[in-house]
Formats: C-alpha cells, structure tokens, sequence
C-alpha cells in the first residue's frame, strides 16, 4: 500500500506503508485537518512523533514547513520502512528516526536535554498509553512553555491523566478521531 503526501513541498509523493497490522495510517481527511490546524504552527518547528507507524505524519509536518522531525517507532518493520521512505523523499537530514518504545525513549530524550515545540501522541488505541505517554513526558520535560502538545484517539478512549503540567487548548473531533491540542505549563491566567 502506499499513501501520498498531501500538501507542500512534497506535495504528491508516495511513501510505502508497512505491510503489517501494526500500522493503521491515518485517513487523509484527518491529515488535511491537523494540517489545517496547525500549519502556521510548523514554520521551523521541530516536531516529535511518539509512535511513528508508517511515518505519515512526520512527512507531511516536514513537507509543510517541519525543520526536523524525530520519530519514535517500536516495531522493527515499521521502523526500516519509515527510514526507507525518508531517504526516498530526500529528507534523512531533517528526520531521525529512533527504534524503541516511546516512553522508554521521552527519558532517553530528556536526559539528552532534548526539546520539541510540537508533540504528536497518536499511539496503538485502549491501551492507556496516551495517559501514560502524557505522564511520563509530566516527568521528563522535553517541551519548552510555549510547546504544543497533541493527542489523538478514538471517542470511546478516554483521556484520564489530570495534569498541572498540560492545559487543553482545543479539542476537534472529526468522526470517530479526537484531536486534543494541550499547551504545555501552567495555564496562563486571564
């Protein structure tokens, strides 16, 4: 299967997904909509996706203005064709790809004193792992005050981790996908 890039600069190019079932790309009427929502946000912005799946994403933030990505990938496969499709694009520069699991790897990141503006949790669905990822990164802060952090899950997965750390700035929910936008420290006081 492959999946096209839909606006930018690398706009119409094709990109391999793995053919797994470890991978569940995210239909291209929500990129257009996370695109739409965030785009301004992208100018030189480095990007981080926690569970990186076939990749699609990152692409697409780079394609639209992304300096760099980092990826987080704990399957293998997943991992070699998201590298893959990387080189094919001409982007290997801007994007590092990591293997591992992503809450192992927000530790590893801090304890680099690493930071990202823009933080996309999208991981495998009811599991926990978006309260969980959202916790661990309470603990290991590798966003900055004006980062933003974004999760997305199914409307039945609910997001339960209370946190002083994370405000919700917006919420958009598009059929059976939920976009949460936090910022990221202390809501300011208005």
């Amino acid at each position: 299967m492959k999946l096209k890039i839909l606006s930018g600069n690398l706009k119409g190019k094709g990109i391999n997904v793995p053919p797994t079932d470890s991978v569940r790309p995210i239909l291209t009427r929500l990129r257009k909509s996370l695109l739409d929502i965030i785009r301004t946000d992208l100018i030189d912005a480095s990007f981080l996706d926690l569970f990186g799946g076939s990749g699609i994403v990152t692409f697409e933030m780079i394609s639209n203005g992304a300096r760099s990505s980092t990826i987080i990938e704990l399957n293998r496969l997943n991992f070699q064709v998201i590298k893959d499709n990387a080189r094919l694009l001409g982007i290997s520069s801007r994007v590092e790809i990591i293997p591992g699991d992503a809450l192992t790897k927000i530790m590893e990141l801090h304890s680099l004193k690493r930071t990202y503006d823009i933080i996309y949790i999208a991981p495998p669905q009811y599991r926990g792992l978006i309260d969980r990822t959202l916790h661990q990164l309470s603990k290991n802060r590798i966003y900055h005050p004006q980062s933003l952090i974004i999760t997305q899950h199914h409307p039945k997965e609910k997001i339960c981790y209370p946190s002083e750390e994370f405000y919700l700035l917006k919420s958009r929910q598009h059929g059976n996908t939920i976009f949460n936008f936090y910022g990221a420290d202390k809501k300011p006081n208005h």
